[in-house]
């Protein structure tokens, strides 16, 4: 079961009350800390997925979900990052986010 974390709990951080995410924090923010499990998630999703085949998995899970409102996705190296987005209303993007997880955890190891 993953933790969840109130916006109440969350304004205790100095400063948070005026910081731009404070709009996404009116919903309830959920944690996985053991992974996604394949239930369907809603809201804004935050994907930081070692694997390129389950940040796939989960985007093509969720394509015809009208609970999402976006996706962000953060993948990062040593020394380098990279973050992808899509607003779920747009089927354009969706697709264009799921294109860049054209290649297999092996290849991206390469």
């Amino acid at each position: 079961m993953g933790l969840v974390l109130k916006t109440s709990d969350a304004e205790r951080h100095r400063g948070f009350k005026s910081h731009p995410l404070r709009q996404v924090m009116d919903e309830e923010l959920e944690l996985k800390p053991d992974g996604w499990q394949g239930k369907l998630l809603s809201g804004y999703i935050f994907l930081a997925v070692d694997s390129i085949e389950l940040r796939s998995k989960f985007v093509e899970a969720h394509l015809d979900s009208p609970y999402v409102k976006a996706v962000f996705d953060f993948r990062t190296l040593l020394e380098s990052a990279q973050h992808y987005a899509a607003e779920w209303e747009d089927y354009a993007m969706k697709q264009n986010l799921l294109k860049t997880m054209q290649f297999s955890h092996e290849e991206a190891k390469a």
